[in-house]
């Protein structure tokens, strides 16, 4: 079978195909894209040492995070991997889709806080109040 008829039938892109039988592409090809600036140990020690903090009730900024990941790399590297060794937001967002089981506790602005609840005090839901 020639491969504009396997491209018809199998509604694959004809390039494509040409590029599998020419030798240009193969099957076992890595994925596309650069690779992680840091090895996935260092990035298991970063998630690590972000959720210690997190579990202790430290509250963080994504600066602040930033600029933690920053410190972590560095020493676990020797280098900075980062321009001004700070992560980026696109490391930030590549990051936390590598290590979807990741959350972490950001703080909330206090002025976001108290015009949710309409600048009153937020009321305690009834479960919680003890009537006397």
């Amino acid at each position: 079978m020639n491969t504009t008829k396997a491209s018809q039938t199998f509604n694959v892109p004809r390039r494509t195909l040409g590029a599998y039988v020419s030798g240009v592409r193969s099957l076992e090809s890595g994925p596309n894209g650069r690779p992680p600036a840091l090895s996935p140990q260092v990035e298991e020690q970063i998630v690590h040492a972000l959720e210690a903090a997190s579990g202790r009730g430290e509250v963080m900024t994504k600066k602040q995070v930033l600029a933690t990941v920053g410190k972590i790399a560095e020493a676990a590297t020797g280098k900075a991997p980062f321009k001004k060794g700070v992560p980026g937001c696109g490391w930030w967002m590549r990051f936390k889709a590598r290590h979807p089981s990741f959350h972490l506790k950001l703080a909330e602005p206090t002025m976001f806080s108290h015009t949710k609840s309409g600048g009153k005090e937020p009321e305690l839901p009834e479960l919680f109040t003890v009537k006397l």
